[in-house]
């Protein structure tokens, strides 16, 4: 692939229960294929890679949608 790249931002993927039950192999490759082709591309590119996530990985599964302030003491 011709040109220089800096930076790579990962954030795709279905950010939703029920995108999870409705297409769970499609989320897992995108997670893991995904995140594969992006690390191939940064090493090749010796670029940066900033992969993201939602609250949905830690957040507590009853709250929906997720906030931010109940970890707060």
């Amino acid at each position: 692939m011709p040109g220089q790249l800096d930076y790579i931002l990962h954030f795709a993927s279905p950010a939703s229960p029920i995108d999870y039950l409705k297409i769970p192999i499609q989320t897992l490759k995108v997670g893991s294929l995904g995140t594969h082709n992006c690390l191939g591309l940064a090493l090749s590119k010796k670029a940066r890679i900033l992969v993201a996530s939602t609250s949905e990985v830690y957040g507590d599964p009853l709250v929906h949608p997720q906030n931010e302030d109940y970890w707060e003491m």
